[in-house]
Parts: structure tokens; sequence; C-alpha cells
């Protein structure tokens, strides 16, 4: 079962960078369930990362 609207990628994107370190976990969780590809799951992380790491240290975007 995958998000098929924006409002719903836009929910999973908030709920994912509020678990924090947990956030990985949620990823294998969902993956296991059969809601995204593992290739799905590395991307979505990767985003989630490189915004952080955007916000945290101030990088601009790209």
């Amino acid at each position: 079962m995958r998000p098929r609207t924006s409002q719903a990628c836009a929910d999973i994107g908030l709920t994912l960078s509020h678990t924090g370190s947990r956030a990985a976990a949620v990823l294998a969780e969902w993956t296991a369930a059969g809601a995204w590809s593992a290739d799905d799951a590395r991307r979505v992380g990767a985003m989630i990362a490189a915004d952080n790491a955007r916000r945290v240290y101030g990088l601009p975007d790209g």
C-alpha cells in the first residue's frame, strides 16, 4: 500500500521527521510490511537526512 496523494506523502515525511533516531526502524518496518520497496525506503531516508543536515548546518539547497 503506497501513498497516492501529495498530502499522504507530506504526512509520511512529517511522521518520519518526528521519529528522530527511530526513523530507520520505521522505514524498515514499512518495508517489511510491504508498504515500500527497499529502494523507496533508502531514497526517503536519504532525503530526510539531507534536509536535516541543511537545516542544522545552514547548508544551501541542492
